[in-house]
């Protein structure tokens, strides 16, 4: 086989690979409409928030007289399970349709100690420090620039999860099934120990600032 030939070779093998790779964020669209096809959520929900594998680590934090903030609130999955803990807690997203989702949630559950807000957090926050004493921040970057101006700042940052060109497929079949996704889920929690600077998401403790 000749070099051009070879070279033409290796471009047809490598290049279904690259195009499933582009197509991973496409598939973990797929897997949140699965989420409600399959029976295994009212709304489209990312298969993350249907498993229960770990209670979440930030609940031992909170106090029943807390009013807690949530940055990038999304669907309010997390938001929810907050509220049954804490005095109030407002949750800020810039994506509506995902508000919506979250305030459908929240009347389904008999939650009212919640509020929801859009907000584009890419611009600096108009809520006052002393409205909040925590903050409940996931899956949101430049969390300092968010909260700069209103009292608080991060004073611990803890890699949790391993980053994979596969995560779209991963989600894809957690919409097929919550208890692969499950074991998955611990997978990528075990990976990231070994492999800390390819995590795609961090435990981030945010302390308020008293003057």
């Amino acid at each position: 086989m000749t070099e051009v030939g070879l070279n033409y070779t290796m471009i047809k093998l490598v290049y279904p690979l690259v195009w499933l790779l582009k197509s991973s964020k496409a598939l973990s669209s797929i897997a949140v409409r699965l989420s409600k096809l399959t029976g295994k959520s009212k709304y489209r929900i990312h298969p993350k928030h249907l498993i229960a594998y770990e209670k979440p680590w930030y609940l031992k934090d909170i106090k029943s007289n807390d009013e807690v903030l949530d940055l990038g609130c999304n669907n309010g999955q997390h938001s929810l399970r907050v509220a049954k803990r804490c005095k109030r807690i407002t949750g800020l997203d810039q994506n509506k349709d995902q508000l919506k989702i979250a305030k459908a949630s929240s009347k389904d559950k008999g939650i009212k100690n919640v509020t929801w807000q859009n907000h584009n957090l890419e611009k600096k926050l108009s809520l006052k420090a002393n409205s909040f004493n925590k903050v409940l921040c996931l899956d949101v970057a430049e969390v300092n620039k968010i909260l700069d101006g209103v009292g608080f700042k991060i004073i611990s940052l803890k890699p949790i999860v391993y980053d994979t060109p596969w995560i779209g497929f991963f989600d894809l079949l957690g919409g097929i099934s919550l208890k692969l996704y499950a074991k998955i889920s611990v997978w990528k929690k075990e990976k990231v120990k070994s492999n800390l600077k390819e995590s795609t998401g961090f435990r981030i403790v945010i302390q308020k600032i008293w003057h």
